[in-house]
């Protein structure tokens, strides 16, 4: 399974709007995968915590654009 950085800049794009900690985002991610039937699979908590560093989501909430790294 390839990993690619958008996949993580995602799964960092759905932590930040959930604010949900990275080891419950795995499932999350696959719950909703699941639920939409998409033969897809989450990076692991740890891979994502550990290429988290080198990568920085920006999404803009409440007119307002956030930065998270």
């Amino acid at each position: 399974m390839e990993i690619t950085p958008t996949s993580i800049e995602t799964a960092l794009l759905v932590r930040g709007i959930f604010k949900l900690p990275i080891f419950r985002l795995e499932g999350f991610l696959n719950l909703v995968f699941t639920l939409m039937n998409v033969p897809l699979k989450s990076p692991t908590d740890t891979f994502i915590s550990k290429r988290s560093k080198n990568v920085r989501v920006r999404y803009r909430r409440f007119g307002v654009s956030v930065l998270y790294a």
